[in-house]
């Protein structure tokens, strides 16, 4: 009969080594291979397994396992050896052989004392000499066996103790002394370690596994035998989740124990099992960590193309997953010789099975999928081969910012030749070949990085579209046409794209006199030539704009510290809260009134709520369908441009435009409609050097208190290089000190 144990101390181990027999299972064959090879006089084993299967308890446990009348083993971790000495080394190894030798045989301290590390600096000799012939003496018979946990941590190049001959040290104390022997755990592969093969020859060396079925249920049940039943279909899917791997074993029943302690039911199904799987993922946390963080790039990212592959696999019933390789090339990536690899060598560390296309546990699969999905960790191999690339891709950038294009260009593919997986420059040499005017190249490219990175590529369509509107002014409507064929082939469901081709469609068959002409849709409708003072020429503001630009330099945004703004106001560049009365997207300053002014207001909701949520792409395609529906509208354009203008590689220039929305719609709009489309023609021109125009509109109501306050805001952000005002009303004079203290 099970008894109910509210307070009953969790009996599952997770992560610690584990010491005590009776809590250690499996291993049969294991313990059976090293006795043999230690009765055989085999003077060096290895026993190698990935990360967390239990290499260290294994050895703890052969104190247990293995007959000591015949053996004295001695456990030594090499793990902080890094980086120091051999002396250092040798004299702790040398220490902890006395100190267990004191403790284990009663034996007087002064009898075996241990060579200091300057003697050792002096004369390495001295420990086998005379340490180990004095220890021989003490054993009378027994043979010592070092338990060397970590050995592989030595076995890299640039260790200081590898450098100073660890290893052949090892290798001549083992031929000199005949009652000498080690047993060495590895968490690679022996192929992955030249340098001991080199040294050691062919030990005899086994992997540290998975566990049986058998030994899994013994693992499952003992702990907690008289407190906790297991139904058999629950064994069988913690079986399921964590093959045998006895530290996610460990962790799924230790999940369950501590559920069924909460809820005081003391009997576990299977249907118990998959509600704390995403518990146990949070448990087995630093042990995932510490399993991928010793992966390089390549196999990290094939890691998880495995596990995605897997998943894809089963939502469409397929039998045999996609192999990662090709199923990488979905994703955009090209192979290269250390990805090629990778697969083979996931195979060797035991985490895929030999077709390479499964992960071995599944716990770990669904630990893949949550945590390290496929498409956030192919951007990970843009850090390969980094001393090759960093200096060539910063000089492109410099050379992309000077406006050498042309020079750019060929930089960036010399990046791109070195690690063809590096996605900024893809990117960047995209945007490149569309600013030389080389559509076809950077679609190309452009398709390439939708593959990559969906997301980030639908803001990179931007120029491309911007590209179409250009063609389509210049009525160069078959190259228009394909254009945005090509944008739609990339992102079928942009809306945009698909408006501006049948809009093409229809421009051509009109040309073609098969239906009537339509009407072309300008980006503004013009405004009649009367004359206006408070009007500013498209030409001229443009041009002011530009000088503006020229003189003033470049505006940096600056991170501020957010409060809270009372109701009714707004936080006005991350610097003041004042009342609603300036934007650049976030909201309108006009009233919007569906019957009257024709405004698709659904779209024109969604383009502010996208961009005040920085999602400048979902702004800028609302944005445009609402302007359509309204093309007098001066505002709506100004925001689709500071859109566009915030999705290029580099900040926009920005100006404030003052209006007196307040006292004077009409008038308002009619200064907004010469900056909307000197904005547009700039932009259109794909700005200066790349940077695009953005337009802050403030509307100070020709009231002299709110144009002071409104100056305040604008020249306290940095980035505003200069202000438009709208004549010389008592307003703005009211505003020309705050701006001529600060030099705006």
């Amino acid at each position: 009969m099970v008894n109910n144990y509210p307070n009953h101390p969790n009996p599952y181990i997770i992560g610690s080594i584990i010491n005590e027999p009776d809590k250690f299972f499996g291993r049969d064959s294991l313990f059976r291979f090293i006795k043999d090879n230690l009765n055989n006089r085999e003077k060096v084993i290895l026993l190698h397994g990935q990360r967390r299967i239990g290499k260290s308890s294994v050895l703890e446990q052969i104190l247990q396992k293995v007959d000591q009348h015949q053996f004295v083993f001695v456990k030594f971790d090499l793990q902080s050896y890094v980086h120091k000495t051999l002396s250092c080394l040798i004299h702790d190894l040398a220490k902890d052989i006395s100190d267990y030798l004191v403790d284990e045989l009663d034996i007087e301290e002064d009898y075996i004392t241990p060579p200091s590390e300057k003697e050792l600096d002096t004369d390495k000799t001295r420990f086998f000499n005379y340490f180990l012939t004095k220890i021989n003496q003490v054993l009378n018979g027994k043979k010592l066996v070092l338990l060397l946990d970590e050995f592989e941590v030595l076995s890299d190049d640039n260790s200081p103790s590898a450098d100073q001959n660890f290893f052949p040290y090892l290798a001549d104390l083992i031929k000199q002394q005949k009652q000498l022997f080690v047993i060495a755990v590895v968490g690679r592969n022996l192929d992955d370690l030249p340098t001991l093969l080199k040294v050691f020859g062919s030990p005899p060396y086994q992997e540290i596994g998975l566990l049986d079925e058998v030994s899994t249920r013994r693992l499952i049940t003992k702990p907690a035998e008289g407190v906790l039943i297991y139904e058999p279909n629950a064994i069988k899917a913690i079986y399921h989740l964590s093959a045998g791997h006895p530290y996610f074993t460990q962790v799924l029943c230790f999940t369950l124990f501590s559920r069924a302690r909460e809820n005081q039911n003391w009997r576990i199904s299977d249907q118990d099992v998959e509600p704390i799987v995403n518990q146990a993922i949070e448990n087995a946390e630093a042990g995932l960590a510490w399993l991928w963080d010793g992966l390089p790039i390549p196999e990290q990212v094939v890691f998880s193309a495995v596990a995605e592959a897997h998943k894809r696999a089963i939502s469409q019933d397929q039998p045999v997953p996609e192999h990662p390789l090709s199923f990488l090339k979905r994703y955009g990536v090209i192979q290269t010789t250390s990805l090629s690899q990778a697969p083979k060598r996931l195979k060797h560390y035991g985490f895929v099975d030999d077709t390479e296309s499964r992960v071995k546990v599944p716990l770990v699969q669904r630990w893949l999928l949550k945590y390290h999905p496929l498409q956030q960790e192919i951007l990970a191999l843009e850090k390969l081969d980094q001393d090759q690339t960093n200096q060539n891709y910063q000089l492109a950038t410099r050379r992309y910012q000077q406006g050498k294009i042309q020079t750019a260009l060929l930089l960036y593919q010399e990046v791109l030749e070195i690690n063809p997986n590096h996605f900024s420059a893809l990117l960047d040499l995209a945007q490149g070949y569309l600013q030389a005017n080389d559509y076809r190249k950077a679609v190309e490219l452009y398709r390439r990085a939708d593959k990559v990175n969906p997301r980030q590529n639908q803001e990179g369509l931007l120029p491309l579209l911007n590209y179409g509107d250009q063609l389509i002014e210049q009525q160069e409507l078959k190259k228009a046409k394909q254009l945005f064929e090509e944008i739609l082939d990339i992102e079928p469901d942009h809306k945009l794209a698909r408006q501006k081709l049948e809009h093409i469609k229809g421009k051509i068959a009109a040309n073609q006199g098969k239906i009537p002409a339509l009407t072309s849709q300008t980006p503004i409708t013009p405004v009649a030539n009367t004359p206006n003072p408070n009007r500013l020429g498209i030409g001229k503001l443009a041009a002011a704009a530009v000088a503006m630009i020229t003189l003033v330099g470049v505006g940096h945004y600056k991170d501020k510290v957010s409060t809270p703004c009372p109701t009714g106001e707004q936080k006005v560049f991350g610097i003041r809260c004042i009342a609603i009365t300036i934007s650049r997207g976030e909201h309108s300053l006009f009233p919007r009134i569906d019957n009257i002014e024709k405004i698709d207001q659904e779209n024109f909701d969604e383009a502010t709520a996208a961009f005040r949520n920085q999602n400048y792409s979902a702004a800028a395609q609302n944005f445009y369908q609402a302007w359509e529906a309204n093309p007098n509208d001066p505002e709506l354009l100004i925001y689709y441009n500071n859109a566009r203008a915030r999705q290029q590689r580099f900040q926009p220039f920005t100006i404030a435009v003052v209006v007196p929305i307040d006292q004077s719609q009409s008038r308002a709009k009619e200064i907004l409609r010469g900056v909307a489309q000197a904005q547009h023609q700039f932009n259109n021109s794909e700005g200066l050097n790349g940077r695009f125009l953005e337009i802050a509109i403030a509307n100070d109501g020709n009231d002299p208190a709110q144009a002071e306050k409104i100056a305040q805001a604008l020249v306290k952000d940095k980035s505003i290089l200069g202000v438009i005002g709208h004549d010389s009303s008592d307003a703005t004079k009211a505003a020309i000190p705050v701006y001529d203290k600060a030099g705006l």
